[in-house]
C-alpha cells in the first residue's frame, strides 16, 4: 500500500520590503488633482429649479435666434448659453420648433391678451377706452423682444411659418374683443350702428400700419412725433366717422 507524502508549503511571515513599500505608498498617496482645463461636472437641477429657468431659456434663445437666425441655431447653442444640459432643455421643449413657438406665445400673444382683458372689463367712456388701447399698443408692440421675435419669424423656414398663426390668433383676440364691445356701445347709442367687425378692423388698421413698419421693415422715416401725430389724426377721424362723442 503506497504511503502518502505530506507536502508542507512554507509561507513567508512578512512581505518583502519592496512589496510593503509599494502597498503603503498606494494607500497614502494623495489623489491626483483634476487637470486645469477639465470640465466641471454640472450640478443636477431639481424639477422646480429647472422650471424656474424657463424664462431665462426663452430670453437666451431669442437672443441667439436673432443673432444666428433660426436655421443656424442649434439646441446645443441654447443649452450652452443658459448653462444647462441638453436633457434639461429637452425636458421643457422637445424640439427647436416648440421652443420658438413658446417665444411667439410669450412675446406676441401676451400683449393682445392684455388688450382683450382691458376691452372686456372697461366701463368708462368709449373714447377713453380707445385712447388707452392706442397707448397700450404703442408702448407694448415696439419693444426689442417683440421686434426680435417678428424678425426671426419672418426669416423662419416654410415649415415653421405655420407658427405665424400665433400672431394671427393674437390679432383675432383683440378684434373680437373690440367688436363685442362695439355691439354694446351701438346698442347704448354711443356709436353709429354699423358692422362691429368692420368697425374693429377700421380702428386697428392705423395701429398695424405703424407697428409693422417698425417691426418688419425697420423703417425710421417717421419720428416719434410724426407717428404720434398720424395716430392722433387717424383716431379723431375714426371717432368722427363712427360718431363717438
Amino acid at each position: 500500500m503506497p504511503c502518502r507524502r505530506e507536502v508542507t508549503v512554507l509561507l513567508p511571515s512578512k512581505l518583502p520590503d519592496n512589496a510593503m513599500t509599494r502597498s503603503a505608498a498606494a494607500k497614502k498617496s494623495p489623489k491626483r488633482p483634476p487637470a486645469p482645463n477639465a470640465a466641471k461636472p454640472r450640478k443636477r437641477l431639481r424639477r422646480g429649479e429647472a422650471d424656474a429657468r424657463v424664462p431665462e431659456i426663452l430670453a437666451v434663445a431669442l437672443t441667439i435666434f436673432a443673432e444666428k437666425g433660426f436655421a443656424a441655431t442649434r439646441m446645443d447653442d441654447i443649452a450652452a448659453g443658459v448653462g444647462v444640459s441638453k436633457p434639461i432643455l429637452y425636458r421643457h421643449f422637445a424640439t427647436k420648433d416648440d421652443l420658438f413657438k413658446a417665444l411667439l406665445l410669450e412675446d406676441l400673444q401676451e400683449p393682445f391678451q392684455q388688450a382683450q382683458v382691458l376691452i372686456t372689463n372697461f366701463q368708462g367712456p368709449l373714447r377713453l377706452l380707445l385712447t388707452g388701447f392706442v397707448h397700450m399698443m404703442k408702448t407694448t408692440l415696439p419693444t426689442k423682444h417683440v421686434i426680435d421675435s417678428v424678425k426671426v419669424m419672418a426669416t423662419a423656414p416654410v415649415n415653421i411659418k405655420s407658427n405665424r398663426t400665433v400672431l394671427g390668433d393674437g390679432l383675432d383676440l383683440a378684434n373680437r374683443a373690440l367688436a363685442d364691445h362695439f355691439v354694446r356701445r351701438m346698442a347704448m347709442g354711443e356709436m353709429r350702428k354699423s358692422d362691429p367687425v368692420i368697425a374693429a378692423r377700421h380702428f386697428m388698421a392705423p395701429l398695424w400700419q405703424c407697428a409693422f413698419r417698425q417691426l418688419l421693415l425697420g423703417e425710421t422715416e417717421w419720428t416719434d412725433w410724426e407717428m404720434a401725430r398720424y395716430l392722433d389724426e387717424a383716431f379723431e377721424a375714426y371717432c368722427h366717422a363712427y360718431e363717438i362723442a
